[in-house]
């Protein structure tokens, strides 16, 4: 059974490690794990909304998203995966409606905005326009130098 939970200071410690090992092993250079408690804890800074789906006791699938204190006037849809053997099982979908209601109960009135690299372009603007992501643009560069294209809701 397959079932998404939302990740807050009561929960982080308890999660946090098979969250940074699912993360890490999709993207094995960045080692994240304080990252995800600087948004936990941080909360009246970032307002971070963090949802996981969880298939037994393994971690599937990860939506992360907050307020960056650069651009306080968004917020970043910044994380979206789904392991490979559970794609194309609507999980994403899953997670971004439960992110959505979860901004509708809180009211907040912010633009939601996922940037993306140049290499990955294509696919992440066919993927996100069927969540109603709009408006791509060139947004400047990462810290690498690659440039950062930007679409929001």
């Amino acid at each position: 059974m397959k079932k998404i939970i939302q990740i807050t200071s009561e929960n982080m410690e308890e999660e946090l490690s098979s969250i940074t090992s699912f993360y890490n092993l999709n993207f094995p250079k960045a080692q994240h794990r304080k990252i995800f408690k600087r948004h936990i804890y941080s909360k009246d800074c970032y307002k971070a909304l963090i949802f996981i789906i969880k298939s037994e006791s393994h971690v599937i699938g990860l939506l992360e998203s907050w307020i960056p204190e650069k651009r306080p006037d968004v917020r970043l849809f910044a994380t979206l995966l789904v392991d490979e053997e559970f794609r194309n099982e609507s999980l994403a979908k899953q997670m971004i409606e439960r992110l959505s209601s979860e901004i509708k109960s809180i009211d907040e009135k912010l633009p939601m905005v996922v940037t993306f690299r140049e290499y990955n372009k294509d696919t992440h603007v066919s993927f996100y326009k069927k969540f109603g992501f709009k408006k791509l643009i060139l947004n400047g560069k990462y810290r690498n130098g690659d440039p950062m294209w930007e679409m929001r809701i």
